[in-house]
C-alpha cells in the first residue's frame, strides 16, 4: 500500500527516493544504502531483508538486474513484493510482483521512477512522472515531493475504491560524496503528505540557523529569537514558540 519516486539530478550528481503510505515510519522501512550510493527498496508486502541482499550484491559489483536475481533468489514470496534500485548516475531497476495487489504497477520517466501497489489506478503512476518532469530546474527534493503530492491528488492508494488516508511519508536525497542532502520522514499522521511538505517548509526555513550553529557558535543566537526574526507562516511560529 506504498507509492514512491526515485528521481536522480545528474547535474548535481544528487539521488533520491520519496514514499508515503497508509502503514506508518516508512522512511525507517524501506530504503537500504550500498557503499557505492545506490538506494535500494522493499515495499507492497516488504521483507526488510531483501535490502541488504541487494546491497551486498552491488557491493560485490553485480549489476542492478543481477541485485534484483539475487533478492528473487533468497525469497520464495519474490512474487509478493515489489523492489527497486536507483544509482548515483541515474540508472534504476525495478521488480513489480505478479502477486502484489492491485493496481500494482511502475512507470519510467526522465531520470525518474515512480512504482506503487494497491494504487488507485495507473494514473498514480503516470501522474507522479509527469509532476516530476515538469518540475526541471527546481531540488531534487522539491521535485520528489510535489510527485508524492500529484500520486495523492491523482487517487493515491485505494482498496475496492476506498481511498486509504497516507499516514507516513519520507524524503531522502544523497549526492555523489554519498553524504544525505535531505533526510525528511512523517512517522504518523492523518495526512502524512501534507505534514511533509509543511517539514519541508520549516527545514527549508531554518536551514540558514543550521549553518551558524554549526560554523560561527560564538554569534548564533538563540532558536527561538532566530525564528521569530522569519517571514513564516503562522503555523510555523506557533509550532515551534514554547511561549504560544
Amino acid at each position: 500500500m506504498t507509492y514512491s519516486i526515485f528521481g536522480a539530478d545528474l547535474k548535481t550528481g544528487e539521488i533520491g527516493l520519496a514514499s508515503t503510505t497508509v502503514s506508518l515510519a516508512v522512511g525507517g522501512l524501506i530504503p537500504f544504502f550500498s557503499k557505492s550510493g545506490a538506494i535500494a527498496v522493499s515495499q507492497a508486502y516488504a521483507q526488510p531483508s531483501l535490502g541488504p541482499v541487494m546491497v551486498e550484491r552491488l557491493d560485490a559489483g553485480a549489476s542492478l538486474e543481477d541485485a534484483i536475481e539475487a533478492a528473487r533468489s533468497s525469497d520464495q514470496y519474490f512474487e509478493f513484493r515489489q523492489v527497486a534500485i536507483i544509482t548515483l548516475d541515474g540508472g534504476v531497476a525495478v521488480h513489480s510482483g505478479a502477486t502484489c495487489r492491485p493496481f500494482t504497477g511502475h512507470l519510467h520517466g526522465n531520470n525518474c521512477l515512480a512504482f506503487g501497489n494497491v494504487l488507485s489506478g495507473e494514473e498514480v503512476l503516470r501522474e507522479m512522472v509527469r509532476e516530476f518532469e515538469k518540475k526541471e530546474g527546481e531540488s531534487l527534493t522539491e521535485r520528489l515531493v510535489c510527485a508524492l503530492e500529484a500520486g495523492r491528488d491523482f487517487g493515491g492508494q485505494a482498496i475496492n475504491g476506498n481511498h486509504l488516508r497516507e499516514r507516513s511519508a519520507s524524503v531522502l536525497v544523497k549526492n555523489y560524496h554519498h553524504e544525505k542532502v535531505t533526510d525528511l520522514r512523517v512517522d504518523m499522521s492523518e495526512h502524512a503528505v501534507d505534514d511533509l511538505r509543511r517539514t519541508k517548509i520549516a527545514v527549508d526555513l531554518c536551514e540558514p540557523y543550521l549553518r551558524i550553529r554549526a560554523e560561527d557558535p560564538e554569534n548564533c543566537p538563540p532558536v527561538i529569537d532566530f525564528e521569530q526574526s522569519l517571514t513564516a507562516p503562522k503555523w510555523f511560529i506557533t509550532a515551534l514558540d514554547p511561549t504560544a
